[in-house]
């Protein structure tokens, strides 16, 4: 009976594997490329108005200055971020899609990142011209 047990455990564990590699895309970038840094907003202060659902969650366009090992990526980050150890996992990196014409890459505003890669969201109205 136990070897029927594990026979159906290890065709179960086989079956989620590959579901799994199937939606699994490699991530590599290349030194000079622009990426966006992904950060989440603290969920202790309270934010004026509501997050919109389609909130991108990145911030960016940072420069890729060095490739470390497989999986970690060194950026260059803004003066203001200082604080931030600059070197990051593939999976907190997105590819910034740029317009080939141009190439160029708009400054990125200036964010307030708390050393733990949150933000503080405070929404702007404006009411007359």
């Amino acid at each position: 009976m136990v070897a029927v047990i594990r026979d159906h455990i290890l065709a179960a564990q086989s079956r989620q594997k590959s579901y799994a590699h199937q939606r699994r895309r490699p991530l590599e970038f290349r030194v000079m490329e622009y990426v966006l840094l992904k950060v989440s907003p603290m969920k202790e202060v309270q934010q004026f108005g509501r997050q919109e659902k389609l909130d991108s969650g990145y911030i960016g366009p940072f420069r890729i200055i060095e490739h470390i090992g497989a999986i970690l990526y060194r950026l260059d980050l803004l003066a203001s971020m200082s604080s931030i150890h600059d070197v990051f996992h593939v999976s907190i990196l997105n590819k910034h899609l740029c317009d080939e014409e141009q190439q160029q890459v708009l400054d990125a505003l200036e964010f307030e990142v708390h050393d733990d890669l949150t933000t503080i969201e405070i929404h702007v109205c404006i009411l007359a011209n």
